[in-house]
């Protein structure tokens, strides 16, 4: 009676490899596509509102998280920007969305008047898709040391995901856009917030700093 030959361990090397594979093999790029250069001093034209970021359903993390990313950056190129719970409370009280004050001039009158702001900050997602990592079993040739067979293997998916983000300011006398970024940033969707945001910091590296009376000397 013959030996029982051993299980070939290919199988399972070949599992561990489609498993690392799909982790491995993504490809993350994040691209500013268009910035609008801005064309007039903002000096008179302070403080700056950020408006409330609308959140597409499956971003992993709420609005506050990039308000706070904006408001640093612009804070650190020198621009005065009005308090972020403010300027929510002020929509609130005026029954506006962000959609509705840039779109209605009335309203960009009767937030001006209650907030004091002279420029508004916008964050917009264009395009947001999203697919989530899975697990499922593919058929594959394997060869088991004497002849090649077909095996139903679990293979790994790493998921991806795709943002389109655009950035603007806007007057709030007159709603006149005078400057904007847009940019996109894809990947896995195991790196949405990371890629996200080092989108919106390529995105704000295209707003100048602040030109004040010191920096013109």
């Amino acid at each position: 009676m013959g030996e029982k030959q051993a299980p070939s361990l290919r199988p399972r090397f070949l599992w561990i490899f489609l498993m690392l594979w799909g982790t491995l093999s993504c490809t993350q790029a994040v691209r500013v596509d268009r910035s609008m250069p801005l064309r007039i001093s903002l000096e008179p034209l302070q403080p700056i509102a950020i408006l409330p970021i609308p959140i597409p359903s499956g971003y992993p993390g709420g609005a506050e998280e990039l308000e706070i990313r904006i408001k640093e950056s612009l804070s650190s190129k020198g621009y005065r920007i009005l308090d972020p719970a403010s300027v929510s409370k002020i929509l609130g009280e005026l029954e506006l969305s962000s959609e509705k004050l840039v779109s209605d001039p009335s309203a960009l009158i009767k937030f001006q008047k209650e907030s004091g702001a002279k420029v508004l900050f916008m964050a917009n997602f264009l395009d947001y898709r999203i697919r989530k990592p899975q697990i499922r079993e593919m058929t594959y040739q394997v060869w088991d040391g004497v002849t090649y067979e077909y095996q139903s293997l679990p293979t790994y998916y790493r998921g991806s995901f795709f943002a389109r983000l655009k950035l603007t300011l806007i007057t709030a006398e007159s709603g006149h856009v005078i400057w904007l970024a847009e940019g996109t940033s894809e990947g896995s969707s195991l790196s949405v917030k990371p890629l996200t945001h080092q989108l919106l910091f390529e995105l704000l590296a295209q707003l100048p700093e602040a030109q004040t009376s010191e920096s013109r000397q």
